[in-house]
């Protein structure tokens, strides 16, 4: 289950990095940006780092169950969030993303336990 974790947090790494990048750039991107119309997608692109950048903070704390369960638990909140925005504002390409990803990360909160080191397992029975 452990592999499954990373898997999931790699694609996470992924969309979200990509995404962070595109919209980070917008104003340079842009001639006409309008920091009062889009400014806000700048603001998306740098709470999309933070959620990109999540796997290097589980690769050195996620061995523990109560650390697992927090990030685990932030990333979920994240992701069923924008699934919801992206369903009141009809955003497909988000509505299909933030889904997919929110139900792994809901499914991995829920088996949490098994995504622990092998070793950290059998020293907590």
């Amino acid at each position: 289950m452990r592999k499954i974790l990373f898997i999931v947090l790699i694609l996470n790494a992924l969309l979200e990095g990509l995404t962070a990048l595109r919209l980070i750039l917008l104003p340079v991107q842009l001639e006409d940006f309008d920091a009062a119309v889009q400014g806000g997608y700048v603001l998306y692109g740098f709470a999309a780092l933070s959620i990109a950048m999540s796997i290097i903070w589980f690769n050195k704390y996620g061995d523990k169950e109560i650390s697992l369960a927090m990030g685990l638990a932030v990333l979920s909140t994240f992701h069923v969030s924008l699934t919801i925005a992206s369903i009141i504002l009809s955003v497909v390409p988000g509505i299909i993303g933030h889904g997919l990803l929110s139900i792994a990360f809901l499914y991995l909160f829920t088996n949490r336990g098994q995504c622990l080191p092998v070793s950290e397992t059998k020293a907590d029975s």
